[in-house]
C-alpha cells in the first residue's frame, strides 16, 4: 500500500514473512523504485497521486505517464480523488474508490479495449456531455462489466452514449452498480445484461437500445422515435403469453365482418 503524505513524500507498506515494514520517501526516490520495478518485469497499473486534477497531467500518475492502452487506470488508491478526463483516453480498464470521481468532459470519450475490459466503481463516474457526444465506448469485441458501489451519472443531455464499436461487445451492469441518466445505452451496437439498478431521473429520456438482450432480464425501452420516453423495463413473454395472443390475432381475423354486413343496403326512396 502507498500512501502519500501532505508534504509529498510516499510512505510504502508492506507485508512479509516477519510481520509489516514501512517506508518513506520522497516522490523522486519512489519514481526510481518505479523504474526498478518496470525494469524487472512488473506490471505496474497507473495509479493516481491522490487529490484533484486532470487526467492528462503526467506527473499525477505513478508512472509519470499517462495510462496507456492495455493500462487499468485506478483512481482513489491514495485517498480521495477528484479527476477531470480532459482528452479522449483509452485503457482496458478503470477503478474507481471511494470517495473518489471520473468525470468525463463534454465532447470527448473513454474507450475500454480489449476482450474483458471492465470499469470497477464505487465512487462517482460521470458522463457529462452538454452540445456534443460525450461516449463510454467498449472497444475489441468482448465482454465488458460495470461492478462496484457506486454511480455512473449520466448529465440531462440526449449526447451520452455508451455503446460497442464492433457490434459483438457484451456489456453487464452487475449487482450493486447503478447507471442513471439521460442518454442512449447500446445504440443497437451492444449485448446488455443488467443486474443492477438502471434508472431514468430527469427531464430527458435515457434510452435503451441493445443489439440483442444477452440475457431475459435485459432492461429495454421504447424505442428512440417516441417523443419523450422513459426507460421502462419489459418481461420477456412467456411461451403459454405468445400462444394466447396467437390464438386471440386468429380468432380476430374470422370473425371480421363481411362487407355487406359493415355496408348495409341503403333502404329504397320513399319507402
Amino acid at each position: 500500500m502507498i500512501r502519500m503524505s501532505p508534504e509529498g513524500f510516499l510512505t510504502v507498506v508492506a507485508s512479509c514473512p516477519r510481520g509489516r515494514w514501512e517506508t518513506r520517501a520522497s516522490r523522486a526516490v519512489f519514481a526510481l523504485s518505479l523504474t526498478v520495478a518496470l525494469l524487472s518485469g512488473q506490471v505496474v497499473d497507473p495509479t493516481w497521486l491522490g487529490g484533484n486534477g486532470n487526467w492528462s497531467n503526467s506527473s499525477q500518475w505513478n508512472t509519470g505517464s499517462l495510462p496507456g492502452n492495455s493500462s487499468r487506470a485506478v483512481i482513489g488508491a491514495n485517498g480521495a480523488s477528484v479527476v477531470a478526463l480532459d482528452v479522449n483516453a483509452t485503457v482496458s480498464q478503470v477503478q474507481v474508490g471511494l470517495a473518489s470521481s471520473l468525470a468525463i468532459a463534454n465532447n470527448l470519450s473513454l474507450t475500454l479495449s480489449g476482450t474483458t475490459g471492465s470499469i470497477t466503481n464505487d465512487g462517482t463516474l460521470s458522463l457529462n456531455a452538454s452540445a456534443n457526444q460525450t461516449q463510454i465506448i467498449l472497444s475489441g469485441g468482448g465482454a465488458f462489466t460495470f461492478s462496484g458501489s457506486g454511480v455512473l451519472s449520466l448529465s440531462n443531455s440526449a449526447n451520452n452514449r455508451i455503446y460497442g464499436s464492433a457490434n459483438t461487445e457484451t456489456l453487464t451492469n452487475a449487482s450493486g452498480h447503478t447507471i442513471q441518466g439521460s442518454g442512449s445505452i447500446g445504440l443497437g451496437l451492444l449485448g446488455l445484461s443488467n443486474a443492477g439498478l438502471i434508472r431514468a431521473n430527469q427531464a430527458t429520456p435515457l434510452l435503451l437500445d441493445p443489439n440483442a438482450p444477452a440475457s431475459p432480464t435485459a432492461a429495454r425501452c421504447a424505442p428512440p422515435t417516441t417523443p419523450r420516453s422513459r426507460c421502462r423495463t419489459a418481461p420477456t413473454p412467456t411461451p403459454a403469453a405468445r400462444s394466447r395472443r396467437r390464438m386471440l390475432r386468429a380468432c380476430t381475423s374470422r370473425v371480421r365482418p363481411s362487407a355487406a354486413a359493415r355496408f348495409p343496403p341503403s333502404a329504397p326512396a320513399g319507402s
